[in-house]
């Protein structure tokens, strides 16, 4: 309901494999979490498993529930997102 009042976005149209299928010039960070009822361990390894960009990676983490990874692994999420994107915007 957010998305709709706030952006115009229609949520239901929004598929982020598409989107990430269209853009091969683009590395991605992808971040999951074994034990998230939100968003499915196994939508992250196809949302990975759907970019060509070799710089694509994924994160998976066993013991956490949805958008969890950095309150349970704070000093991990944090490097690992600097070095990514240290890594993508050449630093």
């Amino acid at each position: 309901l957010m998305a709709r009042v706030f952006f115009d976005l229609d949520v239901d149209a929004v598929l982020p494999i598409e989107q990430v299928r269209s853009h091969p010039e683009r590395a991605f960070l992808f971040v999951g979490c074994e034990r998230d009822a939100t968003v499915y361990a196994h939508h992250a390894r196809e949302m990975k498993a759907a970019s060509v960009n070799p710089g694509t990676e994924l994160w998976m983490l066993p013991d956490c529930g949805h958008v969890k990874a950095f309150i349970t692994h704070p000093a991990e999420w944090e490097a690992r997102v600097v070095t990514f994107l240290e890594g993508q915007l050449g630093k």
